[in-house]
């Protein structure tokens, strides 16, 4: 009940904060409430839940003071439609720390060159003053430049189905990688017709692309899960991080990955990875013990990660995603190694499932 209130008298400071600094100042009240969470024992989906909600929050109140400014200083209000996306972790609600950015910006089209123009001019302001805004609360800006300032994460919708179609069947890893962080996306504010729209284009085209579920599926399998033979946990030979674990790139981008292509496959629109997973139970894509096995998986290991972030940010250190197993009790390191083995069988389901074999001959 106490996390309770304090998450509600959190969501009326962002609410009523306005301008960035009591943005920032709620923000990190934020940190401190997800912190305590871990250290009381609330469950993950709760964690998850409670960060998303108001990060969530964050965002579109750092849009709509984006909004008001522009409306003040000119160009005055939105010439046409628009949705703002995010995408990455903070689209699939499994953000909890304030992480890089990752969105983008869909309008309507405009007729004719002038009133497209006018358009374009907007949302560039638009985009710069938002992305500004979360950078100033917190929000680190994407070191891979996917945020809206960005003309490759911004335009109007018919800009983007192409972008979709050029990516699904493209052969360059960097479109890949492109096609990767677009398919969790999620509307945030704005008009999320947008949205719906580019999705069912998304799904259309998927359907349509053995090349990108292959690209897809050998995109994940370029890093395997970090056991040994002999099951044995394998950690950094050396460098400053010897003797630890990445636990993002070591499973839970893995299953995040696998859960993802299938949930496309099958025009799951969720785009949390343990929703996705109900979903694909309930179709019987994946079996009961498969989805239990795989959400015992995806939740012992985020929670590893996030009791490991927040206690490196408490102490004024990078939150990594790092972990020294030798830090774990003897329970804890099974309880990784089970989640491990899990994401090891998985990967290779996924290989089977998408993985087209002509096209591996010819070195696609």
């Amino acid at each position: 009940m106490h996390n309770q209130t304090q998450t509600a008298g959190l969501l009326a400071q962002i609410e009523t904060a306005w301008n960035l600094d009591g943005l920032a100042a709620a923000g990190d009240l934020v940190d401190g409430l997800l912190a305590q969470m871990v250290d009381s024992g609330r469950q993950l989906a709760e964690i998850l839940e409670t960060a998303a909600s108001l990060h969530r929050r964050l965002t579109c109140r750092v849009l709509e003071l984006a909004e008001k400014e522009l409306e003040r200083s000119g160009p005055g209000k939105a010439p046409r439609p628009w949705c703002w996306i995010n995408m990455g972790s903070a689209a699939r609600r499994e953000q909890t720390l304030r992480t890089d950015q990752d969105n983008g910006l869909i309008f309507a089209g405009a007729a004719g060159p002038a009133r497209q123009n006018e358009a374009e001019v907007f949302f560039e302001k638009l985009a710069g003053l938002a992305v500004e805004g979360l950078a100033r609360c917190g929000f680190a800006l994407c070191p891979g430049g996917v945020m809206a300032v960005s003309e490759k994460w911004r335009g109007p919708l018919e800009s983007w189905k192409t972008r979709i179609a050029e990516w699904m069947n493209s052969p360059d890893p960097r479109d890949t990688r492109n096609l990767s962080i677009l398919l969790d996306f999620q509307p945030v504010r704005g008009d999320r017709r947008l949205a719906d729209s580019l999705r069912r284009q998304i799904f259309r085209s998927f359907a349509g692309s053995l090349a990108a579920r292959h690209m897809l599926s050998c995109d994940d399998h370029t890093f395997a899960p970090p056991l040994g033979l002999l099951g044995s946990i394998v950690t950094e030979k050396s460098g400053p991080r010897k003797g630890r674990l990445n636990l993002k790139t070591a499973g839970i981008v893995h299953l995040v990955n696998g859960v993802r292509l299938l949930a496309i496959q099958n025009r799951v629109e969720t785009t949390a990875t343990l929703d996705r997973i109900a979903d694909l139970e309930s179709m019987q894509v994946v079996t009961a013990t498969e989805a239990a096995q795989l959400r015992t998986s995806f939740e012992t290991l985020m929670y590893f990660r996030v009791r490991e972030n927040l206690k490196k940010h408490r102490l004024g250190r990078k939150a990594d995603n790092y972990i020294d197993p030798r830090s774990l009790s003897r329970h804890e390191r099974r309880r990784l190694k089970a989640a491990l083995a899990v994401v090891v069988r998985f990967q290779k389901r996924i290989e089977s499932d998408f993985k087209v074999p002509w096209m591996v001959f010819f070195g696609a």
